[in-house]
């Protein structure tokens, strides 16, 4: 079996352009001293990476510039240890390059449950980065109560969804922003919300005791916002 490795070619300079990565082929690699190898099963595609991908070191968790993989969020298997922390059959999960094989720092990664005990979509999700933002932002920093009234901009995205149900579980009257009819009906298939829509000035609505409603617009944020608003 041979790696595979998405490379960084060029930089973002706004929109993505696919041509930013290159696929290329290459041995599998072996781990140096303190290192190990992962086997990549599961990566988070985020919108960081985006961000990443402009190849500005202040903007990069870690960084790296033209030539190297991309990185990101993963849950993998030790194939290799060097590292008396990790031994070959552990899966772990964390920051490395978007590879099928690759050299890991342990610092970088920690142990994953197993696939029995929780699903690696789960993992890579609710119990995640994206799900530590979304409680984060709503419970540390914004400190919802039921009588709060909260603004979740990218509302069907994988942060926003969960944050604006956090908000709705907490009892708060939570409108919703999502870019186009289609992650309107996202919304309301899933979260029960009343949800109108900009692009095509109409309004859908079903019977409900909830008390959410999206908004759709041209485009969408990664924010959360909070703040009393009027009826």
């Amino acid at each position: 079996m041979k790696n595979q490795s998405w490379i960084v070619d060029r930089a973002s300079t706004g929109t993505y352009d696919p041509r930013c990565f290159c696929l290329i082929e290459g041995p599998i690699p072996s781990a140096p001293d303190g290192k190990i190898v992962v086997q990549t099963l599961l990566m988070s595609l985020d919108p960081t990476n985006l961000n990443w991908l402009k190849l500005e070191p202040q903007l990069q968790a870690i960084p790296f510039g033209i030539g190297y993989p991309m990185i990101g969020v993963s849950i993998g298997v030790v194939i290799e240890s060097r590292a008396p922390a990790h031994a070959v059959g552990d899966v772990v999960t964390g920051m490395w390059g978007w590879r099928r094989f690759d050299v890991v720092d342990p610092l970088l990664v920690h142990p994953a449950k197993p696939a029995t005990e929780m699903s690696f979509e789960q993992q890579l999700a609710i119990f995640s980065h994206v799900g530590r933002a979304a409680a984060g932002g709503m419970t540390l920093i914004g400190e919802v109560k039921p009588t709060d009234a909260v603004l979740v901009s990218g509302a069907a995205g994988a942060t926003g969804s969960l944050a604006a149900q956090i908000a709705k579980a907490q009892g708060c009257r939570v409108v919703g922003i999502a870019g186009g009819p289609d992650k309107c009906e996202f919304l309301l298939d899933e979260l029960n919300s009343t949800v109108r829509s900009t692009t095509s000035k109409k309004t859908f609505a079903r019977p409900s005791t909830g008390t959410s409603r999206a908004v759709s617009t041209c485009s969408s944020t990664m924010w959360v916002g909070k703040k009393s608003m009027p009826s």
